[in-house]
This record gives structure tokens, C-alpha cells and sequence, in this order.
């Protein structure tokens, strides 16, 4: 003879196993439906977990579900499109770099200087002789085409100015919060001479087949 149908609410634990080996034991809450002949859930409570490798299979609480913070939902969000000038002017301008550069020689040589900068970062190093085309569809900080005479002009008169050159990263040293600071910087210069002896064949990043030396400085 079957067992009768009392209809009643029954309690049970149920374990679910992982891929990682850890075990969920849920405290289940069921009822038998004698139309259907099925058993309905009620509801289900985690107990915890048993993990994988357990040598006596005691249930461990898991990690409580994160709370929704209140403070994320007023947070808000705006999206615009801009192009790499305005970032750098933005990078330029949130770093000091441009107030520094400024600050080290006159108006007019920095912004051919920021403006050369730009260019360069823009464009991967690409040659100086396609910067005027570049300056007509860019706002740059100097509003002037810079030509081949002007930053030649302008590279020799930073060659020759040293102090232009301290001051510049003296002024970066600063916002560094130390006392000291060093900046090493190293490239390869070509020489249309034949009697310096410290000249030599080797890699040329200008690749004009000119003999080079290689320039080390540290500030």
C-alpha cells in the first residue's frame, strides 16, 4: 500500500556541484502537487559551500552578494568625440609640460616648440616638411606656418641656448616633489667631416650614409 498524500510542505538539503570541485548545499522547501503528481519548489536558501577537497566535508559560508550602492546610481556620464589635439593640449596642459615650456624662453618659441610637439606625437615622427599642410587642418599654438627656415632658426637658436635647456627641465624636476633629478638621453648625429676621429659608420637613423657619432647627455 502507497504512502498517503498529506500535501504538507517538506525540507531538504540539496547539493550542486562546480566545475572546480566546491559543492552548494541549498536548503530546499518543496510541496507535492497530487494534480500534476509533481513536486513544486518553494523556496531555496544557500546553507554554503563544501570545498573541493574537504577531508570532513564541513559547509564554510560563501562571500555575501555586493550590495547596489546608491551613490553609483546618481552618478552620470557624458560621451564626445575629439581629435588627438585636443588631448594633447589637454595632456600638455594637465602635466605642466606646457606652463614649463613656456616658462623657459620666450612666447613665440614655445608655442613653435608645442606646436613641432604635436606634430611629431600626431604623426609617428614624420618629416618636418609636411607640417605647414598639417597646420591647415589643425588648430596648433602657434597660429603661423612653421616653415623649413623657421624651425631651423628655431633648433639652432635651442642648440645654442643652454640654459634654456636647464631651466626647462629644472622646471620638470620641480613638480617631482625631490630634491634630485636626472634625465639621460642619448641619439646619433650625422658629420659631413672627415677628420673627426670619433666618427664612425653605423646605424643612421636619417639614413644619409654619413659618418655618426653618438651623443650621450645627461641633465
Amino acid at each position: 500500500m502507497s504512502k498517503p498524500i498529506t500535501g504538507k510542505t517538506s525540507t531538504s538539503n540539496w547539493k550542486q556541484k562546480r566545475k572546480n570541485g566546491d559543492i552548494y548545499v541549498w536548503e530546499r522547501k518543496t510541496i507535492y502537487l497530487p494534480e500534476t503528481r509533481k513536486t513544486k519548489e518553494l523556496s531555496r536558501k544557500l546553507l554554503g559551500k563544501i570545498p573541493a577537497g574537504s577531508p570532513d566535508g564541513e559547509i564554510v559560508a560563501t562571500r555575501p552578494k555586493r550590495k547596489k550602492s546608491n551613490a553609483a546610481e546618481s552618478v552620470s556620464a557624458t560621451r564626445s568625440r575629439v581629435g588627438v589635439s585636443v588631448l594633447q593640449r589637454w595632456v600638455g596642459e594637465h602635466s605642466g609640460i606646457t606652463e614649463d615650456v613656456l616658462g623657459c624662453m620666450d612666447k613665440g618659441s614655445a608655442q613653435k616648440v608645442d606646436t613641432i610637439a604635436q606634430f611629431w606625437l600626431a604623426n609617428q615622427g614624420d618629416r618636418l616638411q609636411r607640417m605647414q599642410r598639417w597646420q591647415f587642418l589643425h588648430s596648433t599654438p602657434y597660429a603661423g606656418p612653421i616653415s623649413k627656415d623657421v624651425y631651423h632658426d628655431l633648433f639652432e637658436h635651442l642648440g645654442l641656448s643652454e640654459n634654456i635647456v636647464q631651466n626647462y627641465f629644472r622646471a620638470r624636476a620641480d613638480r617631482c616633489h625631490k630634491r634630485n633629478a636626472i634625465a639621460f638621453d642619448s641619439s646619433t648625429i650625422s658629420s659631413y667631416s672627415r677628420h673627426i676621429k670619433e666618427t664612425r659608420q653605423g646605424f643612421n637613423k636619417a639614413s644619409d650614409g654619413l659618418d655618426t657619432v653618438k651623443l650621450i647627455t645627461l641633465f
